[in-house]
């Protein structure tokens, strides 16, 4: 008797790769994921004011907002004595700051500042 073969052979599976757009894809997920915890591992914390933020002129980037107030106020008073001249017509007067009773407000300035730095975490 001669052996016959089988009418069905079982096909061996075939090993299917990714096409090239999906192994794009996938890597470009994986880079987006990792730039987004780079981000948020430099952002800073939400109760700080984001890096490189000034008020006046005055760098208080990885402040609370209470302490950037107490920062400027303190460089405030010890540049309220320095006068300034002011000049109408002919005439020249001296003035201080603390002489004419200028007070800012820091609170308000640091509030705003806070706001335009303000933002999801990466993007601050």
């Amino acid at each position: 008797m001669h052996a016959q073969p089988p009418l069905f052979t079982r096909a061996r599976p075939r090993r299917r790769s990714l096409p090239i757009p999906a192994l794009f894809a996938a890597f470009a997920a994986v880079v987006a994921g990792l730039v987004l915890l780079v981000g948020l591992a430099f952002a800073g914390q939400r109760s700080e004011l984001a890096a490189g933020t000034e008020v006046a002129g005055i760098e208080v980037g990885g402040l609370t907002q209470r302490e950037a107030v107490v920062k400027l106020d303190a460089l405030f008073e010890v540049g309220s004595t320095n006068p300034a001249e002011f000049a109408a017509g002919a005439k020249t007067y001296t003035f201080a700051p603390n002489q004419l009773g200028v007070r800012p407000d820091w609170s308000g300035a640091v509030a705003a500042a806070a706001r335009a730095g303000d933002g999801f975490g990466p993007v601050r």
